[in-house]
């Protein structure tokens, strides 16, 4: 029986060792933590104000480039509004240019008109005076006869003679041969 009273003694300290080893593992375990994380917690304060400085410098980023965005629509609008009235203005004389081209046609086109007339007036004009040299021609040719006949026949006493004939004729006919 001493043997079992050893064997329970040495099971029970064998059992205290390791409850011991295990409440200082655990107690050392612990320390080791709250030496671990209490200083961190130390950290954990600067990286908040590093974050809410970064935070802060963002935010001033997003402001900066909010302002530059502002400024860039104001300057693209304002650039909009001029390129729209310089396109209306454009667009006015476009306008006025189309109405001026219309009349400048409407004029070419009377122009053209009258030209016509003219060229046919200028025919008939043309035709009426080669048909008065043909006349004048066969007139002169009537005259040079006449002249050949008075030439040719003595002078009668009666009226106006061939010769003065052939001068009123040629005074008649001056005007037509100016033409």
């Amino acid at each position: 029986m001493k043997d079992d009273k050893m064997g329970d003694r040495w099971k029970w300290c064998k059992n205290c060792a390791l409850v011991i080893a295990i409440v200082l593992a655990l107690t050392f375990l612990s320390l080791f933590l709250w030496k671990k994380y209490s200083e961190p917690g130390s950290q954990s304060g600067e990286c908040q104000t590093q974050l809410q400085n970064q935070t802060i410098q963002v935010w001033a980023q997003l402001e900066t480039c909010t302002e530059a965005l502002k400024k860039d629509r104001d300057k693209a609008k304002k650039e909009s509004d001029d390129i729209r009235a310089q396109l209306l203005i454009a667009t006015q004389s476009l306008s006025n240019s189309s109405q001026h081209w219309d009349s400048c046609r409407k004029e070419l086109y009377n122009l053209q008109s009258n030209i016509m007339s003219q060229n046919k007036e200028i025919s008939k004009e043309r035709a009426e005076k080669h048909k008065l040299q043909e006349e004048i021609k066969q007139l002169r040719q009537q005259i040079s006869e006449w002249e050949n006949q008075k030439k040719q026949e003595p002078s009668k006493g009666s009226g106006a003679t061939i010769p003065d004939q052939a001068i009123i004729l040629r005074l008649l006919l001056l005007p037509l041969l100016l033409l």
